[in-house]
Order: C-alpha cells, then structure tokens, then sequence
C-alpha cells in the first residue's frame, strides 16, 4: 500500500509491522471486529527484522538439552512452547487462507566455532 498521508483516527495502532507487530494486530481484529487498527511501519511490511531473519521461524536457536546450556532451562522451555506454537499457527493461516508463500517445514543447522562448542553438537 501507500504511505499514509494526512491524519487519522483509530482505537488500535500497533508499531512495527514485524512477527509481533503483525500478531497483535491480528489478534485485535479477531477481538475487536469493528474497530479500526493501524499498523505503522517505517519501511514496507517484512523489510524490517523480521523480514531479515530470512524467513525462518525456528524454534529455539540452541539445544537446552545440552550438559553445558547455561541459560534458565524453565524460560528456554517457555520459549520453546510459545515458538512452537507460533509456528503452528503460522502453519494453519497458510493452509486456511491458501497463502502462496513457499512455506517449508525443515531442519536446521547447528554449527560450533571452538572445540568445546563441537563437543556440545
């Protein structure tokens, strides 16, 4: 679309049009039908960090059952569920809506820059 121009008014205005931007944008049009939702970006809809991420929606970038993980393994487990969640949900929208968007489920890649990094994979 366009950039916007002039003013307007509206109950809802979302910054970031990103995975969170656009989530919570889509969560209040879910609740709140009738009323208007701006989302605000300063560049186009994807070309943000998200848009960087190369598309990858991953579920956790490291193995939390690793015997030298040394974040909280209760948050990484959160973040595992949520994650995982939010890819299922990205899943059904491209299935429901027959989104042309090339969406793969794969693998990922795990790489080590020191020996003890390599003894972890």
């Amino acid at each position: 679309r366009p950039g916007h121009t002039g003013e307007s008014q509206a109950r809802w205005a979302i910054i970031g049009a990103g995975f969170t931007g656009l989530a919570a944008a889509r969560q209040l049009a879910l609740n709140f039908p009738d009323d208007e939702i701006v989302l605000i970006d300063a560049q186009e809809v994807g070309f943000g960090t998200s848009g960087r991420n190369a598309g990858f929606a991953i579920d956790l970038p490291h193995d939390i059952g690793a015997d030298d993980y040394i974040g909280d393994i209760d948050t990484a487990r959160t973040t595992l569920k949520l994650n995982l969640l939010g890819q299922t949900i990205l899943r059904d929208l491209v299935d429901e809506h027959g989104l042309d968007c090339h969406m793969t489920a794969s693998g990922k890649y795990q790489a080590a820059v020191e020996e003890r990094g390599v003894a972890v994979l």
